[in-house]
C-alpha cells in the first residue's frame, strides 16, 4: 500500500514555563515506522497506541476506535517499532530507578508507570457517499513523561496522508497548533496538545468539493491521553 510522507521530524525540547506554547511546524517524516497487518471496519477512525519499555522495546501495540473499544490493528496502519533516539535515551536513564518495567496501558487513554514513553497515531478517514475511501489523514504524537514532577519530555510530532483517491488532492494544512499547557494547575509542562487540520479538494470541471479533516490529541504527564477526529 502506498503511503505518502510529508516533511521532516521535529523535536520539541522543554522550554521555559509557559501557560501555552503555540508554534508552527513542518511535518515529520516516518523513517522509523512500519506497517502491520489486521482488519478494521470500514468508515472507522481509530488510534494506534504503542507503549515502550525502558529497554526501548515495544511492550504493547493496540488499536482503539472512537468508543474506546479495542480493535484489531487495521491493515496498513502505521505502528512505530522503536522510540526516537531522544526517547530511548530518556527510557534508559530511568530504567534502574523504575525497576526496568512499566505497567501496561489500560484502555484507549490508559495511564502508565512513573516514567515512560508512548506513541499514539490518530487516523481519520474520509469516505464517499457509496462508502469508498477517499483518503486517510494521520497524525502522530510521541512523548515521554515523569509523573512525580508533572512533566512531559521529548515530544515528537508527525503527520501524513495515505490512500488518496485519484480525483482528490491534498491542498495543505489549515490548522497547525501544538504546545505545552497546564493540564495540572501551576504545572506548565503537565499537558501537551497536537491539533492539525488538512484541506483536501476534488474538482471535476468547474465543480469542486472540499474536505477539512481535523485530528486532535491531548497528552498528559502520567502517560494518559485523549483524542478526537472531525471531518
Amino acid at each position: 500500500m502506498m503511503r505518502l510522507a510529508v516533511g521532516r521530524p521535529i523535536l520539541v525540547l522543554v522550554p521555559a514555563p509557559l501557560f501555552a506554547l503555540f508554534v508552527q511546524d513542518s511535518a515529520a517524516a516516518t523513517d522509523e515506522l512500519s506497517s502491520t497487518n489486521g482488519k478494521a471496519r470500514d468508515g472507522q477512525d481509530y488510534v494506534v497506541d504503542v507503549l515502550f519499555g525502558t529497554n526501548g522495546e515495544v511492550i504493547r501495540a493496540t488499536a482503539f476506535d472512537a468508543d474506546g473499544k479495542e480493535i484489531p490493528i487495521p491493515e496498513g496502519a502505521v505502528v512505530q517499532t522503536k522510540p526516537s533516539p531522544s526517547s530511548l535515551e530518556f527510557l534508559l536513564m530511568h530504567a534502574e530507578e523504575d525497576g526496568g518495567t512499566h505497567t501496561n496501558a489500560t484502555g484507549g487513554g490508559g495511564s502508565s508507570g512513573p516514567t515512560g514513553c508512548r506513541s499514539v497515531t490518530v487516523s481519520n478517514e474520509k469516505e464517499s457517499m457509496l462508502g469508498f475511501t477517499l483518503f486517510w489523514f494521520h497524525t502522530k504524537t510521541e512523548w515521554c513523561w515523569t509523573s512525580s514532577t508533572y512533566t512531559i519530555h521529548n515530544v515528537i510530532l508527525d503527520w501524513w496522508f495515505t490512500d488518496v483517491d485519484p480525483f482528490w488532492s491534498f491542498q495543505g494544512l489549515t490548522r497547525n497548533h501544538y504546545g505545552f499547557y497546564q493540564y495540572v494547575a501551576g504545572r506548565s509542562l503537565s499537558g501537551y496538545f497536537h491539533d492539525k487540520q488538512a484541506h483536501f479538494q476534488s474538482c471535476i470541471w468547474i465543480v469542486c468539493q472540499n474536505s477539512y479533516p481535523r485530528n486532535q490529541l491531548w497528552s498528559f504527564y502520567n502517560g494518559a491521553y485523549q483524542w478526537r477526529t472531525d471531518d
